[in-house]
Order: structure tokens, then C-alpha cells, then sequence
């Protein structure tokens, strides 16, 4: 969340990917701001409007300590602080499969994906990080109890919903890791 003007810090604080900070909004067709892909479609497809401007919790009346109220079909966490923010293209090549990007909140079969020929400079890998195991059937360093979830053959890897799901919310889906294998893009591996 953005932090606003204070009198220790007149300026207040911008936070990457949330737009909603009124600092922002000052000089709109100027501001080059950082935003994941991954963020920005997790909020304007799949969320709730924040119920406040600062998208911080409600402090009184009927939605007093919530910060949305998302759908059935929305997250149950978090809320769209993308503000007046878009995306737009890096050395001409687009963020999203397709761009540019269909009207905030309008896909429900078939939601927009982050561009696999996106600028390779910009992306940002990230991993599920777990606790290293020397406990016996581990593999890899990985808990035999996480191997059915994180593992090469587990949900996040093999499951078309899970597919599916990191797709939609803007990742990149690593082709499937092996028990003994450590390579950076590949779903499952430890490294």
C-alpha cells in the first residue's frame, strides 16, 4: 500500500504496483511507474474495487474491517489498486497475449496472459519457497508432505487448473522439472 503525505515526509511513498497513491495522478502521460504483470492482472480480472481510495480497511458501518467485497468469482484476497494505471508496451513488444488488453473485469472464459516474447530483460522469476528437508523420502531437499503440492509430479506442475490459474494470474507456467533436477525453469526442481 501507498503511503500518503505526512508531515515527516510531505512526499509520502510510492509503492510498485499499486496506483491509487494521489502522487501519481498528478502528471498523468508522464509517469513511467513499475508493475508486475502478474499484479495487474490479478487486480483488474480477477478482483474486487478496493472500497476505499487508499484500498486500506474500513474503519466504521456495514463493511467495517473489510478492504473489498469481491464476487464469487473474484479473490477472496486482495483488492484491484491498479488505480489509473496501465500497461503498455517495453522495445515494442506487448505485455499480454492479446494487447491491447480487453475493458477491466470483462474475461470470464479466456482472461488475458503475460506475452511469452516479452522483453526477457523485464521479467522477474519468482518460486515457491520452502524449507530445506533432509528428513527421509525427501527429494531434493524438498518434505515428502510438499512433493504432492511443489513437487515435479505434484499439483502446481501437473494440474490443468493450477496451469491455468498461474496463467491467468500473469505467470509464466515452467514446462514440468525431475526428482533429481535443479534448473531454474523447470516446474518442480529445486534450487
Amino acid at each position: 500500500m501507498s503511503d500518503g503525505a505526512t508531515k515527516k515526509d510531505p512526499g509520502g511513498k510510492l509503492q510498485q504496483n499499486e496506483g491509487t497513491n494521489v502522487l501519481l495522478n498528478k502528471d498523468k502521460p508522464d509517469v513511467i511507474f513499475p508493475f508486475s504483470v502478474g499484479k495487474y492482472l490479478a487486480e483488474v480480472y480477477h478482483s474486487a474495487k478496493c472500497l476505499t481510495h487508499f484500498c486500506n480497511v474500513v474503519t466504521c458501518g456495514p463493511n467495517k474491517g473489510k478492504v473489498c467485497l469481491p464476487t464469487k468469482s473474484q479473490n477472496a484476497f486482495g483488492c484491484d489498486n491498479h488505480g489509473t494505471l496501465v500497461l503498455n508496451s517495453i522495445n515494442g513488444t506487448a505485455p499480454t497475449t492479446p494487447f491491447p488488453l480487453p475493458k477491466a473485469g470483462t474475461c470470464t472464459t479466456k482472461c488475458p496472459v503475460i506475452n511469452t516474447k516479452f522483453t526477457a530483460l523485464f521479467d522477474l522469476t519468482q518460486y515457491i519457497v520452502v524449507p530445506f528437508s533432509s528428513a527421509k523420502g525427501s527429494v531434493n531437499g524438498s518434505a515428502p508432505y510438499l512433493l504432492p503440492f511443489f513437487g515435479p509430479s505434484g499439483f502446481a506442475c501437473t494440474s490443468k487448473i493450477a496451469k491455468t490459474d498461474l496463467a491467468n494470474y500473469g505467470f509464466r507456467v515452467f514446462g514440468k522439472g525431475s526428482a533429481g533436477g535443479h534448473a531454474i525453469t523447470k516446474c518442480g526442481d529445486t534450487h
